[in-house]
């Protein structure tokens, strides 16, 4: 598992980023650049909710990132519903149950 940090810098439509990863759990699995601990210097452009950038890392030359990310905008809350009030209910106005108690008779022989 890792963690992901880094910077990045605006000009317009363009930009250039720092993106660093370091891993603090273990896993079978590693960066895209196939090391774990890993500073990679991009650049790329956006336009509206899409960004396309690549770079390399150091650590690995020869390894081209590229990379399309898109912005996920945060849902929008369900509208509630109606709202309802809460109403106790008449016990009183249930039906009658027919009385199922039986008498128990004893009888003693003799």
């Amino acid at each position: 598992m890792f963690t992901y940090g880094g910077s990045y810098q605006l000009d317009e439509d363009r930009f250039t980023a720092v993106l660093t990863t370091h891993r603090y759990a273990d896993g079978p699995f590693t960066t895209v650049f196939g090391c774990d601990e890993v500073e990679a210097q991009l650049t790329g452009t956006f336009s509206g909710n899409r960004a396309v950038c690549s770079g390399t890392a150091k650590q690995a030359p020869g390894v081209l990132f590229e990379a399309t990310l898109f912005l996920q905008q945060q849902e929008q809350a369900p509208a509630p519903g109606p709202k309802t009030t809460a109403t106790r209910a008449d016990v009183t106005r249930l039906p009658k149950l027919p009385d199922r108690r039986t008498t128990v008779v004893t009888r003693r022989f003799s």
